[in-house]
């Protein structure tokens, strides 16, 4: 369910102008999202399991089958995650006092 809270989150930050996303693209379609009640079931015999969404929210036009893509998209390697370099705050400082 975080998942679709932050989606929405940055959603709106983005559409209505307040403040700049700075990261990777988020989780989550354009499509829709379909949140909000979940029914759960687990098959008797297999022990599958699985939830079956109860409510969705769906855009009246076109949208994209992706997650938002932020303001200023920054692209970590795995050499920053070895080095423990924070690429994502060096993006908002250099955005910030340049």
């Amino acid at each position: 369910m975080n998942s679709s809270a932050t989606f929405q989150f940055a959603q709106s930050v983005q559409r209505l102008h307040l403040g700049t996303l700075v990261g990777q693209p988020t989780g989550g379609s354009q499509r829709g999202i379909n949140g909000g009640a979940f029914f759960f079931l687990r098959l008797p015999h297999s022990g599958i399991e699985m939830d079956l969404p109860l409510i969705g929210t769906f855009p009246l036009t076109a949208a994209a089958d992706a997650g938002v893509t932020p303001d200023v998209l920054v692209k970590a390697t795995v050499g920053d995650v070895a080095s423990d370099r924070d690429a994502d705050m060096e993006a908002v400082m250099k955005a910030m006092f340049h």
